[in-house]
C-alpha cells in the first residue's frame, strides 16, 4: 500500500514537471513567433537591404523575398500564434480540471491567466526585444519564420487569395474614395518632409 502510494506521488510529480515543461515551452514559442510578428512588421525593404552588404547577414536576401509577400508571411505568423493561444487555453484549462477545480472556477481562472499571458508574452516583451533592432531580430529568428511560413504557406495563401478577391470588389464599388486615398497619402508624405526639412515650404506646394 505504502509503495502504491509512493507511485502514485511520484506519478502526481511528473504530471507537474511535466505540466510546467509544457508551459515553458509554450511561453517561450509564444514569445518568439509574437516577437517575428513585430519585427516584421516594423522592418522595411530599405533597411533590409542593407543587410545584403553584411557578409554576416547569409538570410538576408531570403528575408527580402519574404518581405515582397509581407501580407501573406504575416498572415502565416498570426495563424501560428492564434494556434498556440488556442492551444494555451485549452491546456490551462485542463489543468484546472485534472486539479478537480469547479467549472465555474475554473473558466475565469482561465481568461484570467490567458489575458495576463497575453498582455506580458504576446505584447509587452515582444516590442521590448523587437522594436529598437526589428532587423537582427529577423535574421536571429529566421529560420523559426520561414518554418512558419513554409508549414502554412497553402493556407496563408488561400485566405489571402478569398481577401482579395472581396477587396477587389470594394474597389470596383468605390474607385473614387482610392483616389481620395491616394491624395491623402501623398499629402502625409509632403507633410512629413516639410517637418523634418527635406522639402522647402514652396516645394511642398508645387
Amino acid at each position: 500500500w505504502n509503495a502504491g502510494c509512493g507511485g502514485g506521488s511520484i506519478v502526481k510529480a511528473m504530471l507537474s514537471g511535466t505540466e510546467l515543461l509544457i508551459a515553458l515551452l509554450f511561453v517561450v514559442a509564444l514569445v518568439l513567433m509574437s516577437s517575428i510578428d513585430v519585427a516584421f512588421g516594423a522592418v522595411n525593404k530599405i533597411s533590409a537591404r542593407r543587410l545584403l552588404d553584411s557578409p554576416k547577414a547569409k538570410s538576408a536576401p531570403f528575408l527580402i523575398d519574404l518581405l515582397e509577400i509581407r501580407a501573406e508571411v504575416s498572415m502565416s505568423i498570426h495563424i501560428v500564434i492564434q494556434m498556440l493561444l488556442v492551444a494555451g487555453s485549452v491546456f490551462l484549462f485542463a489543468a484546472f480540471g485534472r486539479r478537480n477545480i469547479p467549472y465555474l472556477a475554473g473558466m475565469p481562472g482561465t481568461i484570467a491567466v490567458m489575458v495576463l499571458i497575453i498582455l506580458l508574452f504576446r505584447h509587452f516583451v515582444p516590442r521590448i526585444i523587437a522594436t529598437r533592432n526589428p532587423e537582427i531580430v529577423l535574421l536571429r529568428l529566421f529560420p523559426v519564420l520561414r518554418l512558419a511560413h513554409l508549414l502554412l504557406h497553402p493556407f496563408s495563401r488561400l485566405v489571402m487569395g478569398m481577401l482579395n478577391y472581396f477587396h477587389s470588389w470594394d474597389q470596383e464599388m468605390e474607385p473614387a474614395r482610392e483616389e481620395e486615398t491616394s491624395e491623402e497619402e501623398i499629402q502625409a508624405f509632403i507633410d512629413a518632409g516639410q517637418e523634418e526639412g527635406i522639402l522647402e515650404s514652396e516645394e511642398g506646394e508645387m
